[in-house]
């Protein structure tokens, strides 16, 4: 009998031993049995007993995929101290929008103890996700908005509204009628006169060097257009278009001297000969023809005289 009585105790001993280190207490909680659709349930995970306890690691798998239930908050593990007991514990935050009783599934926890890896799985939990209920009886029919009896100030948004837009309008028509009256300066831009024209494209005529190159149908055309041109601006006749005999006669009552009209007379019908009779003049008379006709534009070019504005008709 004494012996059976040692062997008991020193069974209870030895077993105390070898499960010290699997006296963790591995579980699941929530605030209430039962929610209404769609609000927030706080579900938590615990490790009871987790002296010596290290890196908990909970695999939620089985909690997302719950097509009834979802997955709202996952906060890290936190590890609290109440006297002499140490637990972990996790706080999740779940809800539903079906209703009806479900199961929140067994939820694996793996940790470190005494560098020993061990896992233990929570318990089911049952949850009932409940629908409010409607009292026929107490819906009523909606109630229209009574209305306040309408004030002043009711009015005063509108009414200075409307005197803003009129004031734009009055604003925005005055200046439209400013820049619509407003006087148009007109700067009088006098023509320029023939001869500084005629002048300018003899220069021009001069530079090209037609008949050095040997162009010289082309350079006697351009110098007689421009006399000619010159001419019937001057005189106002049709120069452009009269014979050379015909120039002549016209310009019969002109103030031109008689070498003026004899060079102007040689001067065509040389380019006539040229034009038509394919001659060929000396070389050294085109340069000369060309002189000829700078120094009659010069000199029987039209003064422009500018008369002065006086200060009491401006």
């Amino acid at each position: 009998m004494e012996k059976l009585i040692r062997h008991i105790v020193l069974s209870l001993l030895l077993g105390g031993v070898f499960t010290t280190g699997y006296s963790q207490q591995v579980l699941a909680e929530v605030d209430s049995a039962h929610i209404m659709i769609g609000d927030h349930l706080n579900y938590y995970l615990k490790i009871k007993k987790a002296t010596g306890v290290e890196n908990p690691v909970a695999n939620l798998n089985a909690l997302d995929t719950m097509q009834a239930v979802e997955l709202i908050k996952e906060n890290d593990w936190k590890k609290i101290s109440e006297g002499d007991d140490v637990y972990f514990q996790k706080d999740l935050t779940i809800t539903s929008f079906d209703s009806g009783y479900f199961y929140l599934p067994s939820i694996p926890i793996e940790y470190t103890q005494n560098k020993r890896k061990i896992k233990k799985n929570t318990q089911r939990i049952q949850l009932a996700v409940i629908t409010p209920q409607v009292d026929s009886l107490q819906i009523r029919q909606i109630k229209a908005i009574a209305e306040e009896p309408l004030t002043f100030a009711d009015f005063v948004p509108i009414i200075v509204g409307v005197l803003g837009a009129l004031l734009l309008c009055f604003v925005g028509y005055f200046i439209y009628r400013r820049i619509i009256n407003k006087p148009v300066e007109e700067v009088y831009v006098p023509p320029k006169p023939a001869h500084e024209i005629a002048l300018s494209k003899l220069k021009d005529l001069a530079s090209k060097e037609l008949w050095q190159k040997g162009q010289l149908k082309e350079y006697q055309s351009e110098l007689t257009y421009i006399v000619r041109e010159y001419l019937e601006k001057r005189y106002s006749i049709q120069a452009l278009e009269s014979t050379t005999a015909e120039i002549i006669k016209e310009l019969k009552n002109e103030d031109i001297s008689e070498d003026h009209k004899k060079q102007l007379s040689e001067m065509f019908n040389m380019a006539d000969m040229v034009k038509f009779a394919k001659a060929t003049p000396p070389l050294d008379i085109q340069s000369k023809l060309l002189n000829e006709a700078e120094s009659f534009v010069t000199n029987t070019k039209k003064e422009i005289i500018v008369e002065p504005i006086n200060e009491g008709e401006a």
